[in-house]
């Protein structure tokens, strides 16, 4: 069994043990068979559970609330439960697991302070259960995790590959390539926000989808048409590779066995980035649940490195990790509006500082920048606090700079996603630039824009800042409003302005060094 086989010989997948057990869990192994029991993890006889991905849907779910707890202390009759419950609890007894961790049974649902030490946990729920199922087909808990299925959609046939110097080793392979690999990823448990930690954090997943049943460690890859990886080459199965975030898992499990360095760390750093471009493109529920959502996998992070999580931007790649630009789905300015009624770039309500991503409902991209790039901004200080569960109280940057004002032709009410002509002030006068520009909102011409200059590398890269109202805030407060690109064949242009020495040599943009603060 794949199980067996990876508990024994895994190392990668083997990391988290020890004798953690969440604060409740289902007990399936009670007497009579027809029942199971909510208990306290303390009081469990083994430290051995598995936890259940699921989506919740719109139908109407079996939930532990204040009222209801010592009820299901008593027991709960199996047959009361949505599908999707009563055969994780039989895949539970199959896999000879006791203990069964489901979030709606096993978080009082109606006690706000019980969710917030709960899914502050969430890096332990998952990161330490000897499995993870995954309904990844059901969208909701009525859809279950099994399926009729016709066996000959997944029967192999053998093939013999001659092999490669970096990719097969030459000999015989069972193989089927069905079609039906690479829409894993595109299951609706797989478009859910909080499932993407869920899936992260736990060493081992079992995929229930309607086509055949999928198997993902972090050594192995597997499903029933194909039980084993190609030797050689674990990319095998587009269908697991359900976006370049698994990564991540990965690096930090090569962290805690091979021990940390700046080289795994940077890039735990760099899988994070393209964790939250995948992310932002799942599904939440509550707007709010934004930081929540990942927080265990921040948590994870944190535990692992030392680094500081900064509501999303982590402290040890500040400025660059400022680089961050909307997604608006189109390059084309004709196509780029907001219809009345339609879905804001940032919240009505306050979720969380400007200068990070998570202060978007839409999906966002990363400026990706090699190691020696040179940074002209540095941080100074940063204000932030959090809640115990990641969501954001407050955020303030206080950073140090070359601020300028600039002219990139933005009008009232536009959303600008485009290649621009614009100006920058300087000593000498207006000074023309051609620029790429992106704003994170609806932009208000009634506020002069400036650009704060973050760092030079394949183009000079700003942040688009305007002041925030004095009455709201202390003097030079701003807040962001999108990013601004100029590449590097205009710095003969504004030669005077955006050229500096790397020796340190004075400069024009001595002259626009300044201290803000970025709310």
């Amino acid at each position: 069994m794949k199980l067996d086989q990876c508990c024994s010989n895994h190392t990668l997948c083997c990391v988290a043990t020890g004798d953690f057990l969440p604060t409740r869990v289902l007990d399936t192994a009670g007497l009579p068979a027809d029942i199971v029991r909510l208990v306290g993890g303390h009081d469990a006889s083994s430290r051995r559970y598995a936890t259940l991905s699921h989506c919740w849907g719109k139908a109407q779910i079996s939930r532990l609330l204040a009222d209801n707890q010592t009820e299901l202390e008593r027991g709960i009759a199996i047959h009361t439960l949505p599908a999707t419950f009563r055969q994780a609890i039989q895949v539970a007894r199959f896999l000879d697991i006791r203990y069964l961790w489901i979030d709606s049974l096993c978080i009082i649902q109606d006690s706000a302070a019980d969710w917030e030490v709960e899914s502050a946990a969430m890096a332990k729920v998952y990161g330490y259960a000897h499995v993870n199922i995954a309904a990844a087909s059901s969208l909701d808990s009525g859809g279950g995790l099994f399926f009729d299925r016709d066996p000959r959609n997944i029967l192999p046939f053998a093939a013999y590959a001659p092999g490669s110097q970096d990719k097969l080793v030459e000999g015989w392979y069972i193989w089927r390539d069905d079609g039906r690999w690479g829409k894993v990823g595109q299951e609706p448990l797989h478009q859910r926000g909080w499932v993407l930690q869920e899936r992260l954090l736990s060493a081992r997943t079992i995929h229930f989808t309607k086509s055949q049943i999928f198997w993902h460690c972090l050594e192995d890859l597997g499903c029933k048409s194909i039980i084993t990886c190609v030797p050689g080459e674990r990319q095998t199965f587009p269908a697991m590779q359900i976006g370049d975030y698994t990564d991540i898992r990965v690096t930090s499990a090569e962290i805690q066995t091979r021990g940390w360095s700046s080289k795994r760390a940077a890039k735990l750093v760099r899988d994070w980035q393209r964790l939250i471009m995948q992310y932002n493109k799942c599904g939440l529920t509550k707007d709010e649940d934004k930081l929540i959502a990942i927080f265990g996998i921040v948590d994870h992070i944190e535990r692992l490195t030392g680094d500081r999580c900064l509501l999303g931007l982590w402290r040890s790649h500040m400025p660059g990790c400022l680089l961050w630009l909307v997604d608006w789905g189109t390059t084309n300015p004709d196509e780029l509006s907001i219809a009345p009624g339609s879905a804001r770039p940032r919240p009505e309500k306050w979720r969380a500082p400007s200068w990070t991503w998570a202060s978007q409902n839409l999906p966002v991209e990363h400026l990706f920048y090699r190691d020696d790039a040179f940074y002209y901004s540095r941080p100074l200080a940063m204000a932030v606090a959090r809640r115990q569960n990641g969501s954001a109280l407050c955020g303030k940057l206080e950073l140090h700079g070359p601020l300028v004002t600039v002219d990139v032709g933005l009008v009232q009410g536009e959303i600008a996603a485009r290649w621009c002509e614009g100006t920058i002030s300087s000593l000498q006068g207006q000074l023309p630039i051609q620029c790429h520009v992106q704003t994170d909102d609806v932009y208000d011409s009634s506020v002069p824009a400036k650009a704060l200059l973050i760092m030079q590398d394949w183009a000079y890269y700003f942040i688009l800042i305007v002041p925030v109202d004095a009455s709201e805030a202390e003097p030079d407060a701003f807040r962001r409003v999108g990013i601004l690109v100029v590449e590097t064949e205009d710095e003969e242009t504004v030669s005077g302005l955006l050229s500096r020495s790397r020796g340190g040599a004075k400069s024009m943009w001595d002259e626009y060094s300044k201290v803000i603060k970025l709310l």
